[in-house]
């Protein structure tokens, strides 16, 4: 997953991260690992998250909201 932040980016690729992600029916606690940081203009960062353990269920509701989120801007990336 890509994500993008604003501000100071304390993240460093290799390290091990929880998130919780908001789903229509209510968040989620999912683990992961960042892969890379870019900075992006000023202040803003893109952080690229593979995701560990995983169940099937939470793989496809990501996989399912990942292509329908108005606020994806490109989906070429």
């Amino acid at each position: 997953m890509r994500v993008s932040c604003q501000g100071k980016c304390i993240l460093l690729a290799g390290q091990m991260l929880d998130l919780k992600v908001q789903f229509p029916h209510g968040p989620v606690q999912i683990s992961g690992w960042i892969r890379w940081v870019k900075k992006t203009e000023f202040l803003r960062y893109e952080v690229g998250v593979q995701f560990v353990d995983v169940a099937p269920d939470i793989e496809a509701l990501l996989q399912s909201t990942a292509w329908t989120e108005p606020f994806r801007r490109d989906r070429s990336a």
